[in-house]
């Protein structure tokens, strides 16, 4: 079972303090906010997927959210981040502007080096 932080533990003695009608009300804007959400978690992975350089990483709120619902590998999360994302537009941008070499042998890589 999840641990609850302190935030959680004042928003659940919120949500007893409401009448039963506030209550589903609650729960029903709640599970509106997470459908819109998710909506924009699943969005922005098929940007990422779709195309690399014009795309936004998630923030680690939506990559949790994302590993939760099955949508990336828990253990790959921070590839999704927008940290890491931001290296992965620069690196695909030097690919496409030809500023990367290689693969190349070890004799080739020297020759490069000495040129």
């Amino acid at each position: 079972m999840e641990k609850i932080n302190t935030q959680e533990r004042k928003l659940i003695g919120l949500y007893r303090e409401l009448s039963k009608e506030h209550q589903h009300e609650a729960i029903s804007y709640l599970k509106d906010l997470a459908k819109e959400e998710l909506g924009t978690v699943k969005r922005k992975v098929k940007a990422i997927q779709e195309n690399l350089i014009e795309s936004k990483g998630l923030t680690r709120r939506e990559a949790d959210l994302a590993a939760k619902v099955g949508l990336i590998a828990e253990d790959q999360k921070w590839w999704w981040t927008e940290e890491w994302q931001a290296g992965e537009r620069e690196a695909e941008a030097d690919i496409q502007a030809g500023r990367v070499v290689g693969p190349m042998t070890v004799k080739e890589l020297i020759k490069e080096l000495n040129e």
